[in-house]
């Protein structure tokens, strides 16, 4: 709802869920808020397309996962789709990404979004925990944002503050089990110490 009212009438929001229950209240919140600038899309967003089993959480209808954390999870049957194929060429200013750990997927699926959005914001979830849950080094995912040419940013209490962080203070912030929402932006100065 957010986002619909920051794009306005001319802007498009795309709000993918996989899970049947989740996507049936989107459906319902965007018809009881009466929006038209916002397709709903009933599919995980991955590296690819296809078929994929969806972890489901009991206890947070917000944890779901897209990979088995071995805990014993019912799971459900659910389609994916790849960023890049499901935009093709069009213009995006703007991708929130908050899978569970899943990230990298997401990521490696948007390799043709990002280069052709040479100005694209990322917002993406930092949790390293879910990171290795899922099967990712959080270094060597950092080191893909860095390949794609992102700076890494925290988000200060004042939304338009951002504080350039390195890798380091990174992993340092997210010890145990945090996490961090952080903002990917392209920077000419950007590099692996940067």
């Amino acid at each position: 709802l957010i986002f619909s009212k920051l794009v306005g009438p001319k802007g498009k929001v795309f709000a993918f869920e996989p899970d049947p229950e989740n996507f049936r209240l989107l459906l319902k919140n965007i018809a009881e808020n009466n929006l038209s600038n916002i397709e709903a899309v009933n599919k995980a967003v991955s590296d690819r397309g296809g078929r994929a089993h969806l972890f489901l959480s009991e206890e947070n209808l917000g944890n779901h996962r897209i990979y088995d954390s071995n805990q014993k999870r019912r799971s459900i049957d659910v389609g994916m789709v790849s960023l890049d194929d499901f935009f093709q060429d069009q213009l995006v200013d703007f991708i929130k990404i908050d899978v569970e750990g899943a990230e990298p997927f997401v990521l490696g699926g948007m390799g043709k979004v990002i280069k052709n959005n040479p100005e694209i914001i990322v917002m993406i979830e930092f949790w390293p925990h879910g990171l290795a849950m899922a099967g990712f080094s959080p270094k060597d995912f950092l080191d893909k944002i860095r390949g794609y040419g992102f700076a890494t940013y925290l988000i200060k209490e004042n939304p338009q503050n951002l504080e350039l962080v390195n890798d380091e203070k990174l992993l340092k912030l997210c010890r145990g089990r945090n996490y961090l929402n952080i903002i990917l932006k392209k920077n000419v100065t950007t590099n692996k110490k940067s």
